[in-house]
């Protein structure tokens, strides 16, 4: 039974309160010295008796507290759960006091004053209001760090299914376009569809190396951006012009994976690629900003755009790092503002 285990839990401390109980009341009624009842056993024996009976007081409505944890918990049972704890500790303790007053009229031969008994009452319903108020006070408070701790847990998972709702999105849409891509080089020049094979085989493979990673180096970034570029230079060869000028001292911050690779694969989609108009893209840094710009020339028959690529950027910086990417369209350039994100201890997780 639960009460049995709760008294097993608490056996010690009820032994030795019964035994200094039991102690100091033979040593009260068989000491023959007045000078050591005045001095020594009455004030000492006051003080046990009133430590003691605090103590096990306190104990028992502990207990009682756990056990109703059981039977009727707060969070099912409020109302009626206060109406018992709260009354189950009035009856117990006033029967305690009824008790403890009997045994010192009658086999102790105190005598009582008349106003004690109210006196009494008052103490018992502060003392009774004041270890409830402890109790459900510390169990509420527990249950509301609990809920706490609940919801941020449920808020990091909400954040790391949208993220990994987000990189779902960018794997099909590369082997889209670039499958695509490969098919027309078959009939125009099979040797050059070979050589993008290879080099498109290298470029997934990095994507899956790190499909399962929130953030890479920008160092790293660069180093498969190669791999990227020379994919779109077999396709459009000179016409599109690629201006790198990374700040080494940023190369050890991070960024979420192919984000420069969605960036510049949503500037081709959109702009007129060709030897009379080439498409200039340039990746530098300013003032610890990673700027992505490309000259505008739109095309006349494109697409109405759903800028889901970009949305997607913004997204993910949002849910990372808590960061805002800045996009801007003037008259002659489109322009992203990427945030340096200083290297942490989830980078590669």
């Amino acid at each position: 039974m639960k009460w049995v285990e709760l008294i097993k839990k608490n056996q010690l401390s009820i032994f030795l309160l019964l035994v200094v109980i039991v102690a100091m009341h033979l040593i009260r009624i068989t000491s023959d010295s007045e000078i050591a009842h005045m001095v020594l056993i009455s004030p000492f024996w006051d003080t046990v008796v009133t430590v003691s009976t605090f103590l096990f007081v306190l104990v028992i409505l502990r207990m009682m507290h756990q056990q109703l944890n059981q039977w009727l918990p707060f969070e099912r049972y409020l109302y009626p759960r206060l109406m018992v704890q709260i009354g189950f500790s009035f009856a117990f303790i006033l029967s305690m006091r009824h008790a403890m007053l009997y045994i010192a009229e009658t086999y102790l031969y105190f005598v009582i004053p008349e106003n004690f008994s109210l006196f009494a009452l008052v103490i018992d319903v502060l003392f009774i209001g004041l270890i409830n108020s402890i109790f459900i006070g510390d169990f509420f408070l527990y249950e509301w760090k609990k809920g706490l701790l609940e919801r941020e847990e449920l808020k990091k998972e909400n954040i790391r299914s949208q993220y990994e709702a987000l990189k779902n999105q960018i794997n099909p849409h590369f082997l889209f376009n670039n499958f695509t891509t490969l098919n027309e080089l078959i009939y125009i020049n099979k040797d050059k569809a070979s050589d993008y094979l290879a080099e498109l085989s290298a470029v997934y493979r990095y994507i899956l190396q790190n499909n399962e990673v929130n953030m890479v180096t920008i160092s790293k970034e660069m180093e498969f951006l190669e791999s990227y570029l020379h994919l779109l230079q077999i396709r459009f060869e000179d016409n599109l012009i690629v201006k790198k000028k990374i700040d080494p001292k940023l190369l050890n911050t991070v960024m979420p994976p192919l984000t420069l690779q969605i960036l510049i694969e949503n500037a081709i989609k959109h702009n007129v690629i060709s030897k009379e108009r080439p498409l200039i893209i340039r990746l530098e840094t300013k003032n610890g900003v990673l700027v992505v710009r490309n000259n505008i020339q739109l095309k006349q028959n494109r697409a109405i755009s759903s800028r889901l690529g970009l949305k997607n950027i913004q997204r993910r910086y949002t849910l990372l790092n808590n960061s805002k990417v800045d996009i801007s369209a003037g008259p002659e350039y489109f322009t992203i503002l990427l945030p340096v994100i200083k290297k942490h201890a989830d980078t590669d997780r």
